[in-house]
């Protein structure tokens, strides 16, 4: 134990008084890795911010939609918010039909027809906060119309128009604003009124949730609250394609993490082979004095794991360090990179998060490389002969 702990401590002593000579190693090593931390933390915020902004359209974390039962919509929100990890539930009634414009009855356009709950829907969702015109669904005859419908039917705020859906019932409606998303088909299809004022062929929530809690389990406890011929699906299985984009940053991130410890383990194992080669009669000389030579295969190899666990993990400080100061001054505006994308129609602030996999992947990674960077140069440096090692200068 005394030897083990002796023989350590060399390498320890060994590898600062050696730090200097190899500073430009370190000093890759170090910013490499902070640089690796900044960016999985930027990627998963991406992320982040790319899930807020589609669950905030209108689809929330989990949707569970069910045919016409009056009864049942009315007990829903206050069972889902006893779920654990639930924030608010938005409930809707759902009808497909035709608007028609009352003074010109030629122009007609297909709209899905929302019956919402005007507070309730201003609090989460995206739509009220891209009026263009006019003003949120308020009154019991307000209709709320994109703007590609709205330029169909050539109506603007205050003109009426007619809705005839399913039952071929008329239903007269006054246009009360005029949105857009930036989304083409959400607002050339969809428009809203006032639950219990529009004609309902099918009814929904929207279940918002905490950060962090699973939509699995959230779906799972609320399926018994919806009526059984109703369906319940989280946002993963409403939005398969933003699963995927999901799956491709993910690995876009790890790419980038083992193609920069592909390039350190270079470096690194080039500064073990130059340090070999100036310690090859210090070798020698351990070798006299009874070294085994995986004894010193592991001198070069503890050696090599030092400097990359070191620089590696200052590195990580000081990419923790950067993260906390990206966040802590309000997050970074990429509208400019944006402003095509839906998928940042609500917000395009991005709010570094430093992960476990942001900390820890960098770490581990990095140190592994070094470590196996260094291993040929340890073999080399244990089959060192002592008389040839001895006679170096």
């Amino acid at each position: 134990m005394k030897d083990t702990f002796t023989f350590w401590l060399m390498v320890a002593m060994r590898f600062l008084h050696r730090l200097g000579r190899v500073r430009i190693t370190f000093t890759a090593i170090f910013l490499s890795s902070a640089a690796m931390v900044v960016a999985l933390a930027l990627l998963s915020g991406v992320g982040q911010a790319m899930v807020r902004n589609a669950v905030s359209v209108q689809a929330g974390h989990v949707q569970a939609s069910w045919g016409i039962d009056h009864a049942t919509i009315e007990n829903v929100p206050a069972a889902a918010r006893a779920i654990p990890g639930v924030q608010d539930v938005l409930l809707r009634s759902r009808s497909t039909g035709m608007f028609t414009n009352e003074k010109l009855p030629i122009l007609h356009t297909i709209t899905i027809l929302y019956g919402v709950r005007p507070e309730a829907e201003a609090a989460k969702t995206l739509v009220p906060r891209k009026l263009l015109s006019g003003s949120y669904v308020a009154g019991s005859n307000d209709i709320l119309l994109g703007k590609p419908a709205a330029d169909i039917l050539m109506a603007g705020v205050g003109d009426w128009v007619s809705f005839r859906g399913g039952d071929l019932k008329e239903r007269r409606f006054r246009v009360c604003g005029i949105f857009a998303t930036g989304i083409g088909e959400m607002d050339r299809l969809l428009s809203y009124g006032r639950l219990g004022d529009c004609p309902a062929e099918s009814q929904e929530a929207s279940v918002f949730l905490a950060d962090g809690t699973p939509a699995d389990r959230v779906r799972d406890d609320l399926a018994p609250l919806i009526p059984s011929s109703g369906r319940v699906q989280t946002w993963q299985q409403m939005m398969p394609d933003l699963v995927q984009l999901l799956g491709v940053e993910r690995a876009a991130g790890n790419a980038v993490v083992f193609l920069v410890a592909a390039i350190l383990a270079l470096g690194i194992s080039n500064t073990m082979y130059v340090s070999v080669s100036q310690r090859t009669r210090e070798l020698g000389i351990l070798k006299a004095l009874g070294v085994r030579p995986g004894g010193v295969v592991l001198l070069v190899v503890g050696d090599a794991a030092l400097l990359t666990l070191l620089g590696a993990a200052l590195g990580v400080a000081l990419g923790a360090a950067v993260v906390s100061v990206l966040r802590q001054v309000g997050g970074l505006d990429v509208s400019a990179l944006t402003d095509m994308n839906p998928l940042f129609s609500g917000s395009s602030v991005i709010f570094p998060e430093l992960t476990l996999r942001a900390v820890g992947l960098p770490l581990v990674v990095v140190v592994v490389a070094g470590v196996l960077a260094a291993l040929a140069p340890a073999w080399r440096a244990g089959r060192l002969q002592v008389a040839s090692a001895l006679r170096y200068t």
